[in-house]
């Protein structure tokens, strides 16, 4: 029969603490063995769902730089065919739409972008 925890007895509800009655069992001040650092919990799992932020965001700029490159060698191939598909002409028309990849290569975004991924600019340009 479930009992509420004030009718088993008193509960710490202090943070890193456990009753008793906590499924780990025993009191824990902090001190134990298995304590991994001094900074507060809060402090740790602040930056854990920091990192978890950055990840995707490094992830996805460092896409931007590859559709960019694609982009790029696409234009330098079809620049070498005597003959366009429709399939290219469409796709011409969706690079032209957003901007030229040299644009963005040459700009400080680029720059802001490469930095966040943990990239040097100048080894992406090499690959142009």
């Amino acid at each position: 029969m479930y009992q509420h925890p004030s009718a088993r007895g008193s509960v710490d509800r202090r943070p890193g603490r456990r009753s008793a009655h906590h499924p780990t069992g025993g009191e824990q001040d902090g001190s134990a063995a298995g304590d991994r650092s001094s900074a507060p919990a809060s402090l740790e799992t602040a930056e854990i769902g920091l990192l978890r932020e950055i990840e995707p965001a490094r992830k996805l700029f460092a896409r931007v730089i590859e559709v960019a490159l694609e982009d790029q060698r696409y234009l330098e191939e079809t620049r070498a065919k005597s003959e366009l598909s429709a399939r290219d002409y469409r796709r011409l028309r969706i690079i032209a739409d957003a901007a030229p990849p040299e644009d963005f290569f040459n700009s400080d975004w680029f720059e802001h972008v490469c930095a966040l991924v943990g990239i040097h600019p100048q080894a992406v340009r090499d690959r142009l």
